[in-house]
C-alpha cells in the first residue's frame, strides 16, 4: 500500500532536512507521505510484524493526524479552528492499521473454496472486533470501531483500520489477534511503553503552505 520508506537517524537532535522536533522529542513531519513512511519504518517502533501459517500480518499505529488531514481534505481548506475541531473528533482514540496478506505464492488466495473465502471476509468486515483486543497491565480494551477495505479478491491482501478508546492512560501494551482463519495461530503484537508518547505528528503550517502552492 505504501512502498516508500525513509530511514531516520537521530543523535540527540533531529535531521531538519526531513523533519523537526516539537521540543519534547516528538517528531513533526512536513507531509503525509513522510509521516506514513516514518511509522512504517520498523526501527521507529510503530510497526510490528508476525507470520502465521498461511498469512503474513503487520500492525502499525496510525497517527491521528493522518485522519485529521483526511477529514480536512473533505473541506478543501485548512484553518487552525478546523484542525482543532477535527483533532477533537479523534483525540480519545488510538488507531491501528492491520494488514493481512498471503505468506507465499502457494497460499496466494489462501482458500480452498468460495465459502471459506466468504467466511474469512465476513470475519474481517463484520467480526474483527471479536478477534482483537489491546492489553495494557490489567486493562483489556476492545475495538470501538473498525473498517476493512473490501478488495473482493482483486488485491493481494486486506487492510483494516481499527480504533481503541485510549482516553485512559495507556503505558506499554500489546495487541492480541485471535486466529482469523482455521489453522492460523493467535498472534501478539507488542509495543513499548513510550510509543504513544512518541507518536509523530504533522506540521500544519507546512501542510498549509504546501496546499497553497499547488
Amino acid at each position: 500500500m505504501r512502498s516508500l520508506v525513509f530511514h531516520f537517524v537521530v543523535f540527540g537532535s533531529c535531521l531538519l532536512s526531513f523533519f523537526s522536533c516539537d521540543g519534547k522529542g516528538k517528531v513533526v513531519m512536513g507531509s503525509k507521505r513522510e509521516l506514513e513512511a516514518y511509522v512504517l519504518n520498523p526501527e521507529n517502533g510503530f510497526l510490528s510484524k508476525r507470520e502465521g501459517m498461511r498469512f503474513s500480518y503487520s500492525l502499525n499505529l496510525h497517527p491521528n493526524d493522518l485522519l485529521v488531514l483526511d477529514e480536512l481534505n473533505r473541506y478543501g481548506i485548512l484553518t487552525d479552528s478546523l484542525v482543532y475541531q477535527a483533532d477533537s473528533l479523534f483525540a480519545p482514540y488510538q488507531y491501528f492499521h492491520l494488514s493481512v496478506s498471503p505468506s507465499s505464492k502457494e497460499y496466494k488466495g489462501g482458500f480452498s473454496s468460495q465459502k471459506e473465502y466468504s467466511n474469512f471476509i465476513h470475519v474481517l468486515s463484520f467480526r474483527l472486533g471479536e478477534y482483537m483486543c489491546l492489553v495494557s497491565g490489567n486493562d483489556t480494551l476492545h475495538p470501538v470501531s473498525f473498517h476493512t477495505s473490501k478488495t473482493y479478491g482483486l488485491g493481494e491482501g486486506w487492510s483494516s483500520l481499527v480504533a481503541f478508546n485510549t482516553s485512559k492512560q495507556v503505558s506499554g501494551f500489546s495487541v492480541l489477534l485471535k486466529g482469523l482463519h482455521p489453522g492460523e495461530p493467535d498472534l501478539k503484537f507488542h509495543f513499548d511503553k513510550e510509543v504513544l508518547k512518541r507518536m509523530p505528528s504533522l506540521n500544519w503550517e507546512a501542510i498549509r503552505k504546501s496546499n497553497e502552492n499547488r
